[in-house]
């Protein structure tokens, strides 16, 4: 299945973000991916979900603890207008955070793995 690109996103653009925000490994803490390693550093390495997460919206965000889904981020912050500033729609997102879990819980190439699946599943 491939997904397409929203709110004026780009392959290059997404695969950018990947590249400077997500870890090889995956952010990883407590044998849980995390979307942010840091709450409270706004630069913070994260993971896949977690690097489309506006610095400005970060702080008021409810995480479902200890692991939640990009659905259950925007279902339980409808003010944050998660859906407005994502690359993809929320089955994509889900699916790139499948991608990324997987890996990274695995130990694998978390980050490298999601920059080739953006590559061959998502569209412009």
């Amino acid at each position: 299945m491939t997904y397409r690109m929203i709110n004026g996103w780009t392959k290059e653009r997404m695969s950018s973000t990947i590249a400077k925000r997500v870890p090889e490994g995956g952010a990883v803490s407590a044998g849980c991916c995390q979307y942010r390693l840091d709450a409270d550093e706004p630069k913070s390495q994260c993971c896949s979900a977690g690097a489309f997460i506006p610095d400005d919206i970060w702080p008021d965000l409810v995480v479902v603890e200890p692991v939640g889904t990009w659905d259950d981020l925007v279902r339980d912050n409808p003010e944050a207008g998660l859906e407005k500033v994502a690359p993809l729609e929320v089955a994509g997102m889900l699916e790139m955070q499948h991608v990324h879990d997987k890996l990274a819980l695995r130990g694998g190439p978390a980050r490298d793995g999601v920059l080739a699946w953006i590559f061959v599943e998502v569209e412009e």
